[in-house]
């Protein structure tokens, strides 16, 4: 049974299976995931196919040795850190593909791409890190 996207957020197992059991950590995270959904809702649900909306929680990944070996096959050792981050992304109905950072200490940075062209629409302090054929895209 498929459940809803409001659901699953507030679903203490959703954050358990992920995070495991420390209700601190627990409720750190309902919040970063309410607030992540709360902007996707209000800039982004009525552009995309409700139905086919997807939540990613991404951990940060620490490397201890073989830094950039696991791209040409080799190994490494990793682990992963309590920090994380969620993506909540949904196919849209233009075709058409917008980041948007949801922490206003960041600032505001949105990207977006149709058809593979970026366009950088608004900048914050995540927006220095784009580049574009060597070039920021705002030059």
């Amino acid at each position: 049974m498929k459940k809803n996207i409001e659901d699953l957020i507030d679903s203490r197992s959703f954050y358990v299976e992920l995070f495991g059991e420390n209700q601190q950590v627990i409720d750190s995270k309902k919040r970063m995931l309410h607030k992540a959904w709360n902007l996707f809702k209000q800039n982004f649900l009525h552009l995309v196919h409700r139905e086919r909306v997807f939540i990613v929680s991404v951990p940060n990944r620490v490397e201890i040795l073989g830094k950039h070996t696991d791209y040409q096959g080799g190994e490494t050792i990793v682990l992963t850190g309590p920090k994380n981050f969620f993506a909540i992304c949904a196919p849209s109905k233009d075709d058409s593909s917008e980041l948007m950072n949801a922490d206003p200490l960041l600032g505001t940075t949105v990207l977006k791409f149709h058809t593979g062209t970026p366009l950088l629409i608004t900048e914050g302090v995540g927006s220095q890190y784009y580049v574009h054929s060597g070039k920021k895209t705002d030059e």
